[in-house]
């Protein structure tokens, strides 16, 4: 599980760039209580 979200992250990171401040701050919710949907 660990390393599926070490190689999830930065796919994270730059598609949340590319969407916008709004979906990022969705994303650090969401990894910040540890229940990532993709």
């Amino acid at each position: 599980m660990k390393l599926q979200m070490m190689h999830l992250f930065p796919v994270l990171f730059v598609g949340s760039l590319m969407v916008g401040r709004d979906k990022m701050r969705e994303v650090g919710i969401a990894l910040s209580t540890g229940d990532v949907i993709l």
